[in-house]
Parts: C-alpha cells; structure tokens; sequence
C-alpha cells in the first residue's frame, strides 16, 4: 500500500541519499529496491485487472436494448 502513495522514484531518492549517508549499504538497498519494483508491477497489474474495466466504462452513458422492428427515415 505504500507503492500507491508513495511514488518509487521519491523512494529511491530518499534512499539514495541514505546510502550517502551511509544509514545503509549500497547493495542491500539495490536489493530492496529491485525487489520493490517487482512487487510493486505485480500489485499494479492486480489492481488493474480487478479495477480497470469498470473504470474504462463510461458510468453516465447506458445503453438501452429495444426489441422489435426500427424504422429510420
């Protein structure tokens, strides 16, 4: 849940500067951040699966089915 309000490359600068710092390793925060990315792509397309057709119909416009014969002039 952080992914989607927290946007990774804010993340990524944020731990950049922790590694210069050196709050943390070099190598375990490439790990993290690898990781992350993965994790992040896979909940991304979950949502959009589950969420995206629903939000790509129109909500204001409906359709209405007639039966039987038209005429058109």
């Amino acid at each position: 849940m952080v992914g989607l309000m927290l946007p990774g490359e804010t993340a990524l600068v944020v731990a950049g500067f922790g590694v210069q710092q050196g709050w943390i390793a070099l190598w375990p925060m490439v790990a993290i951040a690898v990781g992350s990315a993965a994790l992040g792509d896979s909940v991304g397309c979950k949502v959009g699966r589950r969420l995206g057709p629903s939000a790509l119909t129109p909500r204001a416009i409906k359709t209405t089915q007639t039966t039987g014969p038209h005429i058109t002039w």
